[in-house]
């Protein structure tokens, strides 16, 4: 893996522990697998959807079911909240999508 993939992957990694501590949970080691092009069964949603439920992620935004989870985050991240229920996706994790979606990480994929 090139070094630029996995600064991005460490990146999305440090966003995803800082969710999981502010919600109670416990930082994970890597993210988990998931499935390419599936909003809902990827790294970033396998990896945070055990301390906040179901968890939509896509380009323009991150979907939860849990309005309270949503603006802990926002705030965690840095970034704005699109509704009660969706905030925007960082940079480093639009950066990470698309380079998973490529199949940049097939140690990823499930």
């Amino acid at each position: 893996m090139s070094k630029s993939l996995k600064v991005t992957q460490n990146l999305v990694l440090t966003k995803v522990n800082c969710a999981r501590v502010a919600l109670g949970g416990t930082p994970i080691r890597s993210l988990r697998k998931g499935r390419v092009g599936e909003s809902d069964d990827c790294p970033i949603a396998n990896s945070l959807s055990d301390v906040c439920g179901p968890i939509e992620v896509t380009l323009e935004g991150i979907c939860f079911d849990n309005d309270v989870f949503t603006e802990i985050i926002a705030r965690e991240w840095g970034v704005s909240l699109e509704s009660k229920l969706s905030l925007e996706t960082p940079a480093e994790m639009v950066s990470f999508i698309l380079l998973f979606d490529e199949e940049n990480y097939p140690e990823l994929v499930v």
